[in-house]
């Protein structure tokens, strides 16, 4: 384990460390990511609490070794282990600014009126769910162009990640406790 990256234009991976001394999230970088707070979890204040796991790698080796720290601590989300990451790694934008940055919701500090909530639930009358007569846990990720698991359980949504096979994202739904 290094504490410093020594190439700007090569690629990393990262983990912050908790007070016990375990990672509770594995991320691949460029440049400052580690330290940037675009995260879905908290970057430490104690910089010595992020650990550069491994250094100037291309960018396939870092998702590579992302994917495998992920998979050999396991996430928490999914039952498998103590990792806070959402996803089974290789999902960012990888240096390339989000579309969504710096956009807020359309909706973002607005509430609708008892009006608008009705008028919505007439014009969905008569309406099939999304996903009514379909597959159940798995679908088509349009933007991601991949298959993703999703499954509801325990009063939580699940991510399962996303798989290139629709036979692999179903069973990983099944494996996870799905019907």
């Amino acid at each position: 384990m290094t504490t410093q990256v020594t190439r700007a234009d090569s690629f990393y991976v990262y983990a912050y460390i908790s007070n016990n001394g375990l990672p509770y999230y594995i991320g691949k970088g460029k440049g400052r990511r580690a330290y940037r707070k675009e995260h879905c979890v908290s970057v430490p204040k104690d910089r010595s609490k992020i650990v550069f796991l491994e250094t100037n790698l291309t960018e396939v080796g870092a998702i590579a070794l992302e994917r495998r720290y992920i998979r050999w601590y396991g996430r928490k989300d999914i039952n498998t282990g103590i990792l806070r990451n959402r996803t089974d790694g290789g999902d960012g934008t990888s240096g390339r600014p989000s579309p969504m940055k710096g956009k807020l919701p359309w909706n973002k500090g607005k509430r609708l009126s008892e009006k608008h909530i009705e008028n919505l639930s007439e014009s969905h009358k008569g309406q099939i769910a999304w996903n009514k007569g379909k597959s159940k846990g798995y679908y088509w990720h349009k933007r991601a162009k991949k298959w993703t698991a999703r499954i509801y359980k325990d009063g939580k949504d699940c991510y399962l990640g996303y798989f290139d096979c629709p036979a692999v994202a179903y069973f990983s739904y099944i494996i996870a406790g799905g019907e």
